[in-house]
């Protein structure tokens, strides 16, 4: 099972590493940083880190990280 931690930074400096949500399905990801961006215009960045986790462990292994910036959208 995967977990998405998405987490966000502003120019502002009130959000730095900020966790915004944490998603357990991969279909609502894009989404999610897509509202991140137009909801807040201080947002610059937004962060989704991947991790994996057995159902019957409670450990997760963080395995995949994946940056957008705002210039990109």
């Amino acid at each position: 099972m995967n977990i998405w931690i998405i987490t966000a930074w502003d120019d502002g400096g009130d959000r730095m590493n900020e966790v915004m949500d944490v998603i357990f399905d991969e279909a609502f990801v894009a989404p999610k940083v897509a509202e991140l961006f137009a909801e807040d215009e201080q947002i610059v960045s937004v962060k989704v880190e991947t991790w994996y986790r057995d159902a019957d462990d409670p450990d997760a292994s963080f395995y995949e990280v994946e940056m957008f910036w705002r210039e990109d959208e």
